[in-house]
């Protein structure tokens, strides 16, 4: 051990053991440490992107609560920071041991926590493979993954994972994971609606999910797929009783699946076109509801006759660029 120079009066021997620890000081926001002193913490997570991602997005490590996601971001410090603890001391001459700390690390860096806006959405359609047909769930796929293990490896909050899951209308079958293409939920819908309406099952008002189960049996699609539409589009959460499907956003929904499925092969369309089959897509209670301001935004219209999906909404290609301290961070835990 070594001893720094202290003051004469009411001193305290400071040393630095030869040995130093290696320490990550993290420094919480007000909300975590409410969180972690309540009566009853919460478990905390700590979670980075998956190896398996394609994200171009810069690799990071989050803090995660169970709907709130904090980015951790090393921070590099103008002081020098010492981790210490208490040490008795006895100086040469000194028969008794003299107040004393011990310093057994050094931390140059700080980790900060910041409250992410990112939406896991991108990332979640990267990770899950992509659900056209019928037979794609028979088919061997070793990449599948549960739910479980691929929200285990998304840097964002379980809460806000399932959010992007409903969105997307992805579903689980035999743990294995599964997003639908814009064509299979497009498909999936049509199925749905006309088995509905051959079984005078009230899709405008409210029904019964178990009812609806028993329709679909027999189609080729996974009931959980079916499912899945259903909850994208319901009033009611993920209750199974009685559901009521949220009109304007089944309106705007229908919209945007119908002309993702029609810019497959030509990416500009007839606006008459598009809005004929965006109607046909919908009961036929709610066809003179249709207005082409419920997609704003998704859209954009090369001349007033043609329509297509706005170019920053299509899918983005991703390249993994591995981080350094957060790789490091990751593979420590």
């Amino acid at each position: 051990m070594q001893q720094m120079s202290t003051q004469d009066h009411a001193r305290t021997a400071l040393t630095i053991t030869a040995e130093q620890e290696a320490f990550k000081l993290l420094e919480l926001p007000q909300g975590i440490l409410d969180l972690i002193s309540s009566p009853e913490p919460p478990i905390l997570h700590i979670k980075s992107l998956d190896a398996l991602s394609s994200s171009s997005k810069p690799a990071y490590v989050a803090l995660c609560t169970k709907d709130q996601t904090y980015q951790l971001r090393q921070v590099q410090t103008s002081n020098s920071v010492y981790v210490t603890r208490a040490a008795p001391f006895r100086s040469p001459g000194s028969i008794l041991p003299q107040s004393s700390v011990s310093a057994i690390a050094s931390c140059s860096h700080t980790l900060e926590l910041h409250p992410s806006k990112d939406s896991p959405l991108v990332v979640l359609r990267q990770l899950l493979p992509e659900y056209r047909e019928a037979d794609d769930v028979v088919l061997l796929n070793n990449s599948a993954r549960s739910k479980v293990e691929i929200f285990a490896n998304i840097p964002s909050s379980d809460g806000e994972c399932e959010r992007a899951w409903g969105e997307l209308c992805a579903f689980e079958v035999e743990g294995r994971s599964w997003c639908p293409s814009p064509a299979a939920i497009h498909e999936a819908w049509r199925v749905l609606l006309t088995a509905a309406i051959a079984e005078s099952i009230p899709l405008i008002s409210s029904f019964s999910l178990a009812k609806l189960h028993d329709t679909l049996m027999d189609e080729k699609m996974p009931i959980e797929f079916f499912e899945s539409l259903i909850l994208r589009i319901s009033t009611a959460g993920h209750s199974t009783e009685e559901l009521t499907l949220d009109k304007p956003l089944t309106i705007e929904w229908l919209g945007k699946v119908t002309l993702q499925v029609l810019t497959e092969t030509n990416s500009e369309i007839p606006l008459s076109q598009f809005m004929a089959a965006w109607r046909e897509a919908l009961p036929d209670e709610w066809e003179q509801d249709v207005k082409i301001d419920a997609i704003k935004g998704f859209y954009t219209q090369p001349n007033p006759r043609l329509i297509a999906v706005k170019s920053h909404i299509a899918d983005r290609t991703v390249n993994s660029k591995s981080g350094k301290w957060h790789e490091k961070f990751k593979a420590r835990r």
